[in-house]
């Protein structure tokens, strides 16, 4: 009985030390996880517009969705030689967003005839957030580019002060103002997340 117990005692810690193994080969979930998403499935969560754009050229729409059934459909109007812009934002005064060093990314519907002309425009993220003496200014940084039609994920990355965002927008515009090549049209949002 004793040498039972004993080779019992022994062989216990393999069964386990196995028995982890063999459940960790079934595989892991590796999804990122992000504390804020914004999949736009019934209403624009509180973005708006930001001028020159007006009320009506932003909307929840279900014509296009990267998750689910929904997105915010942007409509766009890049004619003339002036500032060029596309802009929705989202105030957070009352909860400011730590976004210092992390990235943060967005869902974007291209159109095929802005893909023909994506190297003429940018999409960039900017904040409003305080600088180390306490005073608001805006910061603002290049996402990656746009490349092909359809849905792309573009992700960006504040520096290492960005934190107490009271205000995060994105816009698209045009590279030159003066020379790029004009261009009229919707382009949609979707799982904008950090």
């Amino acid at each position: 009985m004793k040498t039972k117990i004993t080779l019992f005692m022994i062989l216990l810690p393999f069964a386990i030390l196995f028995s982890g193994c063999q459940n960790s080969s079934a595989g892991t979930d590796t999804t990122p996880s992000f504390a804020i998403v914004y999949d736009f499935e019934s209403d624009l969560e509180s973005w708006s517009y930001e001028y020159p754009l007006e009320a009506d050229d932003i909307s929840q729409s279900t014509e296009q969705a990267y998750t689910g059934s929904g997105s915010m459909k942007v409509t766009c109007e890049f004619t003339g030689t002036t500032n060029q812009k596309a802009t929705i934002r989202r105030s957070f005064s009352s909860d400011p967003q730590d976004l210092a060093d992390d990235p943060v990314y967005i869902s974007l519907f291209v159109p095929a005839a802005l893909s023909a002309i994506s190297d003429e425009y940018k999409i960039s993220m900017i904040v409003q957030r305080p600088d180390s003496g306490g005073v608001f200014g805006w910061s603002s940084v290049n996402g990656s580019d746009i490349e092909g039609q359809g849905w792309q994920t573009i992700s960006f990355t504040g520096g290492s002060d960005w934190s107490g965002c009271t205000t995060i927008c994105f816009q698209l515009s045009k590279k030159d103002y003066a020379n790029s090549t004009n261009w009229v049209g919707d382009i949609y949002f979707d799982y904008i997340r950090w």
